[in-house]
């Protein structure tokens, strides 16, 4: 039996849950045991398993094993702001509140033995200040593969994660793809190991999911090469993914045929437009007419946008979805909202980045769709009349 805030208790629950159900773990359990002064919560899968504890008047101990969906129901259903006291009972195992705590709900649980979370000893370790690991997952998210593809072909599991490897200045470089799009971003500020590591991006959303924004963070590898993430009563461990992600950053050219200079604030509008009017085949296309760049949408709209260029621009086409990433994942450059788009091809992929900045690489691979070919061929033979 154990006495604790209710709003202590659903804090811990919701990040916990949330973690569990991001992840991609199998099972839908989570364990919940004392230990000294500390009630544990705790989930155990192959790729992420994580512990969180929190302070707690205990006074008899206890060991359980619930669901998920159990337990997130009926701590979601307890009063706001008041003490609580779990007991774990021959006939069952109560939350209780109110005077004399005579109010109470029944949770449900499970005839299963709770796996001993152990923690391996670390054989090196670093620091990150707080929030970097969330803002890199956040910026990062929209350029791994979809788990469904994984499903469909086990050759593509590697896309699922974010890559952290370190240059030559020991500074931490991460990318991502999912062979349609392709993004890196080194840090200036964060280090990393010798090791180039995988992490699927599901255990990293996970490993968020538990650790406060404002929380200071230790990322440490053990012998076995497992990643473990701390942060003040929060452990997760990680198993990496077998692998390199594809470092294509010789793709990312900026010495190309033709620029495109745009408003990145256009350019999402553009993105969402063309969304709205072709939801079922959202492609962007870029075409140069008399001096001016148009935003085709074959049959449906064909507009002018305000923008510029230099050199000889061809009639391209992207994914809506895969330019919008780009141009948010350049929103992190706070001081400019001008992207430019390299462009050297209608074939080949479209560099996009920021006047004077290179420490994000994106580019997005280009989509050859009938308008675009057949508007760059005629293109192709006014030039040979002329």
């Amino acid at each position: 039996m154990l006495t604790i805030s209710s709003g202590v208790l659903k804090n811990l629950v919701e990040m916990l849950v949330k973690s569990a159900r991001n992840s991609s773990k199998k099972d839908k359990m989570i364990y919940l045991k004392t230990d000294g002064e500390f009630l544990k919560l705790y989930f155990y899968g192959e790729e992420l398993s994580v512990e969180k504890k929190v302070l707690a008047e205990v006074e008899k101990d206890f060991e359980i094993a619930t669901s998920i969906s159990e337990l997130d129901t009926k701590i979601k259903a307890l009063p706001d702001a008041t003490l609580v006291r779990l007991i774990k009972m021959e006939n069952g195992f109560y939350i209780k509140w109110g005077n004399f705590f005579t109010s109470e709900l029944i949770l449900d649980i499970l005839p299963e033995t709770a796996p001993i979370l152990t923690v391996p000893e670390l054989t090196t370790s670093l620091k990150w200040n707080p929030g970097k690991l969330n803002g890199l997952v956040k910026l990062l998210k929209g350029f791994v593969a979809e788990p469904s593809l994984a499903q469909a072909d086990a050759s593509k599991v590697i896309l699922l994660g974010l890559n952290f490897s370190k240059n030559e200045n020991g500074k931490l470089i991460v990318h991502a793809t999912n062979n349609y799009r392709y993004a890196s971003i080194t840090s200036t500020e964060l280090e990393w190991f010798d090791e180039n590591i995988v992490i699927d991006m599901r255990s990293l959303l996970g490993v968020c999911n538990v650790i406060a924004k404002d929380a200071g963070l230790e990322i440490g590898l053990t012998k076995d090469h497992y990643v473990v993430f701390r942060s003040g009563y929060t452990t997760a461990v990680c198993k990496p993914l077998v692998g390199n992600v594809p470092k294509l950053c010789d793709k990312y050219k900026t010495d190309t045929a033709a620029k495109l200079l745009i408003d990145r604030f256009e350019l999402i509008k553009l993105c969402d437009r063309v969304n709205l009017l072709a939801p079922t085949s959202p492609i962007l296309i870029f075409e140069e007419t008399a001096g001016k760049i148009h935003c085709i949408v074959p049959g449906i709209l064909d507009m002018d946008i305000r923008c510029s260029y230099d050199g000889d621009l061809p009639t391209f086409g992207m994914s809506d979805k895969h330019v919008k990433e780009a141009a948010n994942l350049l929103g992190s450059y706070k001081d400019s909202d001008e992207i430019i788009l390299y462009i050297d091809s209608p074939n080949e992929p479209i560099s996009f980045g920021v006047e004077g900045k290179d420490e994000i690489k994106v580019f997005v691979c280009t989509h050859r769709v009938p308008y675009v070919i057949e508007a760059n061929k005629k293109k192709q033979e006014a030039l040979v009349k002329n």
